[in-house]
């Protein structure tokens, strides 16, 4: 990630499309761009509450809750749209292959999610225990004496933690929520160890879906930004044209700002000219 928390930079080739890029194929650069920033800054809100509510002892109240699961399921409805848009582009490679492969639990969540009008029923009378309706968040928390590290850095071992599970909604008769093994994690995150989601008999890491992506992303915007190059020189030299002028882009994002001050209305005016003092 850079600075800002943001896994594209400021200058990827997916926020400043080059004029040279056809329409359909800068559409969905577009599309990603928004889809990583989303997934960059749910993910980065998801660690920050976990980590404070621990740290400092925050009850795990509904407002809170619900900020969690909102994120996670912004999470998984990005990660859905990043594997429509990467088989969109035809990016192959390993990371590709492998990110299409693992994540299709996202598209699966994403999918129930949509079609909740229409299981409604079905769902109501299933007999297996699962997690609530909105589905069950769940994390280790451990403390930083807790975690083992060598001289470069790297993290040797968890000694101890707190693994937590949270739910919102209905709880039934009948449900089933998971903590996840600390032995397990294969990333962690400061203070967290594992996040995962599970909701309709789907479950999905979202902090090694977070790893996975930012790999599989910047190395698209290498191999993009190099091939798009390399095209605009070809271009460039076929046609005569300025190399420059083919990767010239016209900018991404902005905001706007208008003062006003707002003028007394005619009835106000009258009464303040006629009245006494």
């Amino acid at each position: 990630m850079d600075g800002d928390g943001m896994t594209l930079p400021e200058e990827s080739i997916f926020r400043l499309v080059p004029i040279c890029v056809e329409p359909r194929q800068a559409l969905l650069f577009e599309a990603l761009a928004y889809s990583a920033d989303s997934i960059d800054v749910a993910y980065s809100l998801l660690i920050r509450l976990t980590s404070q509510a621990e740290a400092n002892d925050i009850d795990l109240n509904r407002v809170v809750r619900v900020q969690l699961f909102n994120n996670a399921w912004s999470m998984v409805d990005a990660l859905h749209n990043m594997r429509q848009i990467l088989s969109a582009l035809n990016f192959g490679g390993p990371l590709a292959s492998e990110f299409l492969s693992r994540y299709r639990s996202a598209t699966d969540l994403r999918n129930a999610m949509d079609h909740l009008k229409d299981q409604a029923r079905n769902l109501a009378m299933k007999k297996k225990a699962e997690p609530p309706l909105i589905g069950a968040l769940s994390y280790n928390y451990c403390t930083d004496e807790a975690i083992v590290k060598d001289d470069n850095g790297m993290i040797l071992e968890i000694t101890k933690g707190t693994s937590i599970v949270i739910s919102i909604g209905r709880l039934r008769k009948k449900a089933q929520m998971e903590f996840l093994n600390p032995a397990s994690m294969g990333v962690i995150h400061g203070n967290i160890a594992g996040l995962q989601l599970e909701a309709f008999g789907y479950s999905i890491n979202l902090m090694e879906a977070h790893r996975d992506f930012a790999q599989l992303v910047s190395r698209m915007n290498e191999v993009l930004a190099r091939d798009i190059s390399d095209k605009a020189r070809a271009l460039a030299d076929e046609n005569g044209v300025p190399y420059e002028d083919l990767m010239g882009h016209f900018g991404a994002g902005f905001s706007a700002f208008v003062k006003w001050t707002a003028s007394p209305s005619a009835d106000v005016a009258s009464a303040s000219d006629t009245a006494s003092p």
